[in-house]
């Protein structure tokens, strides 16, 4: 399945881009500021239904205006799809997937898997826990609506029971049957995502080290460990932590405390990792979660590559071109700033390739392969 047109009213700068798209290398060629993030945010919106970059939908609106609408079609098998989105802050947030409407956008993960690859990875995957766990909640949900259901209760209950806490803590006054009971509600939910996590790693694992080894010409093996608050019986775990939460406020283990350690050549690559390392260990990661999805879905993703050249250098973004070229990639973006690095690309390139170039405000194919 691949993206063949693209339309956006109001959403964020842009205020209204239309675009026909063909499968193969896909690069969106213009100078800094002029929305070619926001057309890759906008390409990973209409996949999981949700912006990469923001939480909330009303961030995603256009400045000044109230509402935003995004037609997308995409095509299957010489099939042609169309995703239609509406969005008005209060009021309506409406997918429709060839004219049905679904009850809930999240009916709409897993339909078209989507892998994305930012600049600032290389800092956040790094040094914040929470985009490591970001990593295995965006690849698991795209294969298991049940993964996303129980990410879904877990991250409510406990809000509720962090917010109990709270007001426990104002009152001085800790009530251990109503905490059990949100940790009763939480366990099921954590069970299932833990073991989803575990497998998922252990799956990846071998996906990881083959493209770190490409990737670095056999120089660089590559590794990630997993560690969980799950592994032991979570409900003791809480039971006993109650003290600790009490006065701190907050619930302080569960697998929203899950913990991913990469490594390179058995070294922990947070503490000794140059930027060469870390950059060859992202890459290598997000092609496994690209091999990851296409094995477990049936269907390749769409791969989204931003703004690679601003942290990597012109070798090792050919590099990984080719290496995605030998998978077979059905449909990439990337972005750029210079046009003439885009051409010399595409020339290396024996697949499908378009060039379209963003010139005061407007989108139009430059040259085609």
């Amino acid at each position: 399945m691949y993206l063949s047109r693209l339309k956006l009213l109001q959403f964020k700068n842009i205020s209204d881009l239309s675009l026909t798209i063909g499968p193969g290398f896909n690069f969106i060629i213009g100078n800094n500021g002029v929305g070619k993030t926001n057309i890759m945010d906008a390409i990973y919106y209409a996949c999981l239904s949700k912006s990469f970059f923001q939480a909330s939908d009303k961030l995603v609106v256009q400045h000044n205006t109230d509402f935003f609408r995004l037609e997308a079609d995409f095509i299957n098998q010489d099939k042609t799809h169309q995703l239609i989105i509406k969005y008005k802050p209060q009021s309506i947030k409406e997918l429709s997937w060839d004219d049905k409407i679904y009850t809930k956008a999240s009916e709409h993960i897993g339909k078209i898997p989507v892998v994305m690859i930012v600049p600032d990875d290389v800092f956040t995957f790094i040094h914040h826990s929470d985009d490591r766990r970001k990593f295995m909640d965006q690849t698991l949900v795209q294969i298991d609506s049940e993964y996303l259901q129980h990410l879904n209760t877990y991250n409510r209950i406990l809000k509720q029971r962090n917010a109990a806490l709270k007001l426990m803590k104002q009152s001085n006054r800790r009530d251990d049957q109503l905490l059990e009971i949100y940790e009763q509600g939480l366990l099921i939910a954590a069970q299932y995502i833990y073991n989803k996590r575990k497998q998922f790693i252990e799956d990846i694992g071998p996906m990881l080290a083959s493209y770190s080894n490409k990737i670095s010409q056999n120089k660089q093996g590559s590794t990630i460990t997993f560690e969980s608050d799950a592994s032991q019986d979570l409900g003791i775990l809480w039971a006993t932590q109650r003290d600790k939460d009490f006065y701190t406020q907050r619930t302080n283990v569960g697998i929203h405390k899950d913990q991913l350690e990469p490594f390179f050549n058995e070294k922990p690559l947070r503490q000794f990792g140059s930027q060469g390392q870390i950059k060859t260990f992202l890459l290598a990661l997000r092609l496994a979660q690209y091999k990851f999805l296409f094995q477990f879905s049936g269907k390749k993703p769409i791969l989204i590559l931003d703004d690679l050249f601003s942290k990597m250098d012109s070798a090792r973004v050919q590099q990984l071109l080719f290496l995605l070229e030998a998978e077979h990639t059905g449909q990439c973006f990337i972005t750029d700033t210079h046009l003439d690095r885009a051409q010399q690309l595409i020339k290396k390139i024996s697949g499908e390739s378009q060039i379209f170039q963003i010139n005061d405000g407007n989108l139009a194919l430059h040259e085609t392969k």
